[in-house]
């Protein structure tokens, strides 16, 4: 299973938090101090979904999912991409905010600039 962790790094204690369906690879922090974080479709026994999620937390360690796009249906993943979720490097806000995605239905190859309601928190 995957699970949200943090480390202290004074002392190397880990925290292991709440399960999420799919690895974690990329993450953010909004000039508002909203932390972003992305899940990725990749073939593994930890992964329990076949959607890549924008999660979001206001203090990095517990978490709500704020939407999700479906993986796309080539197969194999390693030829044809797993369903990545990504953000630019960058300053962004939650009214200005920018996900590139690959392998994912509506968002392969593409950018998009959405909105992160403050309601979802």
């Amino acid at each position: 299973t995957n699970h949200v962790c943090r480390m202290k790094r004074s002392d190397g204690s880990l925290e292991i938090g709440q399960e999420i369906d799919c690895s974690g690879w990329y993450s953010c922090t909004t000039k508002e101090g909203l932390r972003v974080a992305f899940t990725t479709v990749e073939k593994g026994p930890a992964i329990t979904s076949n959607e890549a999620s924008v999660l979001i937390s206001p203090d990095g360690f517990n978490w709500k999912k704020a939407g999700s796009y479906k993986k796309d249906a080539w197969r194999p993943m390693k030829i044809f991409k797993y369903g990545v979720l990504a953000c630019p490097s960058g300053e962004m806000s939650i009214d200005e905010f920018y996900l590139s995605g690959e392998g994912l239905v509506g968002l392969d190859g593409k950018s998009v600039k959405v909105r992160i309601g403050k309601d979802v928190l």
